[in-house]
C-alpha cells in the first residue's frame, strides 16, 4: 500500500518496524536516468537533453514493478525550481506520478548524502540512519557526496547510467528491508 505524504507526520518518529514496511529511493538523474552516450546522440541529432534514456528509464521501471510499494525521493539537482508533481511528470513513464513522494532539502553544505539524511530526519525516520540499516537506496553516480548514506548507496556510471545490473542489486537490497531484516550484519 502506498502511502500519500500527509499519513507521513513529519513530528511522528516512527518505530522501525513500521519504517520497515515503507520503501524508499533516492534517486539522482544525470548519469542515472540519462548518461553521457545518450546526451552524445541527442546533441548528433540536434535535440536538446531534456528526456530520459528509454533504456535506463526502462531499468527504472523494472525497479517499481517489483516493489510496487516503493516511494521515490527525487535528490537530482532537477528538483532545483521544480515541484514533486512536475518531477513526477519527468518520471511518469517509469514511476506512477503519485509514487513520487517528496523532493530532498537543499543544504548550504549540497552534500547529497547530508541532504538525504536531512530528509530521512524531518519525515521523522530517524531510524533509517543508523550506519548498516537497508531500509532504502540511493541511486547516483557520484560518489564523493554520499558518505552520510553509504551502506544504502548504488553508484552508476555516468557513461551509461542505470543497468539492470544495479537495478537487480537495488531490488535484493529493498526486499532484504522489507522482508524483515532490519540491519546488515557485517
Amino acid at each position: 500500500m502506498i502511502l500519500p505524504k500527509h499519513a507521513w507526520p513529519k513530528t511522528k518518529i516512527y518505530s522501525p518496524a513500521d519504517a520497515v514496511r515503507r520503501r524508499i529511493l533516492f534517486l539522482d538523474f544525470d548519469g542515472v536516468l540519462n548518461n553521457k552516450r545518450w546526451f552524445a546522440s541527442q546533441l548528433r541529432a540536434g535535440r536538446t537533453c531534456t528526456d530520459f534514456d528509454p533504456r535506463n528509464m526502462g531499468h527504472l521501471k523494472s525497479i517499481v514493478q517489483r516493489l510496487p510499494d516503493l516511494q521515490v525521493v527525487v535528490s537530482s539537482s532537477w528538483r532545483h525550481g521544480r515541484t514533486v508533481a512536475e518531477l513526477g511528470q519527468l518520471l511518469a513513464r517509469a514511476v506512477p506520478p503519485e509514487q513520487v513522494l517528496d523532493k530532498i532539502p537543499k543544504l548550504l553544505s549540497q552534500m547529497r548524502g547530508e541532504e538525504i539524511k536531512q530528509w530521512l530526519i524531518e519525515w521523522g525516520l530517524r531510524e533509517l540512519i543508523l550506519p548498516c540499516n537497508i531500509r532504502f537506496a540511493a541511486l547516483d553516480d557520484d560518489i564523493f557526496d554520499m558518505n552520510a548514506v553509504r551502506d544504502n548507496f548504488f553508484r552508476t556510471d555516468a557513461r551509461y547510467g542505470l543497468t539492470r545490473k544495479i537495478a537487480d542489486a537495488v531490488v535484493r537490497h529493498l526486499r532484504r528491508a522489507h522482508d524483515g531484516a532490519e540491519t546488515l550484519h557485517v
